[in-house]
């Protein structure tokens, strides 16, 4: 569906959609020889999956997914700790793959919390497919 390069790194994040409708994403890592592998894949029934990923530049963290009916306008994500958030845009994008670069201090990187918005800045109940 889609394919992103994560900033300045040599990984992409592609983003799939499988035969049941579920969205799902994979890292590819681009070698010196131009080829790809894929380092690391997920997917599930959520409209919206986060991971963090380990580049040449640091520790990201990708939001990726659907927009069903163009819904959501941004998603925050913050950490298991509450150490760090970070807010995507996703406006207009019925698909779409997002990324932060996560401070090198931090404890933690896995998001356990995503909240959806309107373009009103109201919280979404929780997105499925």
């Amino acid at each position: 569906m889609d394919i992103t390069q994560v900033e300045d790194t040599n990984s992409y994040v592609v983003l799939f959609e499988t035969p049941d409708r579920n969205v799902g994403y994979a890292q590819l890592i681009k070698g010196w020889n131009g080829k790809f592998k894929i380092n690391q894949s997920g997917w599930g029934d959520n409209a919206v999956t986060y991971s963090d990923i380990q580049t040449d530049q640091g520790i990201y963290g990708i939001l990726a997914g659907k927009n069903p009916d163009l819904k959501i306008d941004h998603i925050t994500a913050i950490t298991v700790d509450e150490e760090y958030e970070f807010t995507a845009s996703v406006t207009d994008a019925k698909t779409f793959v997002r990324f932060e670069k996560m401070p090198a201090n931090l404890k933690e990187t896995f998001v356990s919390d995503l909240t959806f918005f309107d373009e009103d800045g109201q919280a979404l109940n929780p997105m499925r497919k």
